[in-house]
This record gives structure tokens, sequence and C-alpha cells, in this order.
């Protein structure tokens, strides 16, 4: 079985050994996918954090330049503009900010939900208990998560 689906910050992509949460969905991005662990980080916040600061910046620099050179209708709406475009500009790179790792089948603990999210509770590398939220699932990653659950309760059994 090899399955995937969209959930808030990226791609859910599950096979018969493991769950991994990729930016893209992409089969090939798993290969490189390492178990969770709380050393090390495994968002990429770096480069989400220059996407929203570089058009702050500019949208204020470019604001005083156009408050000094036209009326302040036009610059209010360009800063109501900038302001529209940030906002579309930080739900189209939501997928940059996903985690990225892989979770072994066999360490989960629970799949739960509770209104509309998804809660899996799992061993990480280091042994740890670890719970991760997935958010605005599609209706695909209910069902698949609904019979991921089944499996995991009959497991406990």
């Amino acid at each position: 079985m090899k399955e995937w689906f969209k959930y808030e910050y990226g791609y859910v992509n599950i096979d018969d050994d493991c769950i991994y949460l990729t930016n893209s969905g992409n089969w090939s991005e798993t290969i490189k996918l390492k178990e969770h662990t709380s050393k090390k980080r495994n968002k990429t916040l770096k480069g989400y954090s220059a996407i929203i600061l570089l058009p702050i910046i500019g949208a204020i620099f470019l604001f005083f330049i156009f408050n000094n050179l036209i009326s302040s209708n036009i610059s209010l709406l360009f800063v109501i503009g900038s302001i529209v475009m940030l906002y579309f500009l930080c739900q189209y790179m939501s997928v940059e900010i996903g985690d990225r790792y892989k979770i072994l089948l066999s360490k989960i603990i629970d799949v739960k939900f509770i209104e509309g999210n998804c809660f899996i509770s799992f061993y990480n590398l280091e042994n740890k208990v670890v719970k991760f939220v997935l958010k605005n699932i599609s209706n695909k990653g209910n069902k698949l998560l609904i019979n991921l659950s089944d499996k995991t309760i009959n497991k406990t059994l």
C-alpha cells in the first residue's frame, strides 16, 4: 500500500511500514527522512522567517516613500494591499514550515480524532513518547487514518 494526503503544513505519505511527513508529497522525498528525534529540529523555520520578513520590511519601506509622494488614501490602499499579499504568501508557503520525518507504524501508540484533528502518539528514535497533531486533513486522509487507527487498536489488544 502506498497512499498520500494533504494536511495543513504539507503532505502525509503512508506505506506498509511508515508514515512520512513531507513538504511535497513526493515519494522520493521519503527516502531521505529519518525518525523523529528530540535533539534535531525537523522544521525549516529559517527560510519561512525570511519569506515573511522581507515583504514586511519592503511594505514598511514603500509605505514611507509613498506616504511622502502621494496622497494618504493611496498610501493606505498600498499598505492594505501589501498586508493582503503577505497573507496569501503565508498561505502559499505554509507547506514549507511543516515537519519532515518518518514514524514507524510499529511505534505508533495511539491514533485519535478530536474535533476534526488527528492526534498521533508514537515512540520516537529515542523511545520517548511524542504527540503530533494533523490539522485540516483531506477526506482521503481521514479514511486512511481511521483505518490506521483500527489497526493500532487491534495491535494493542
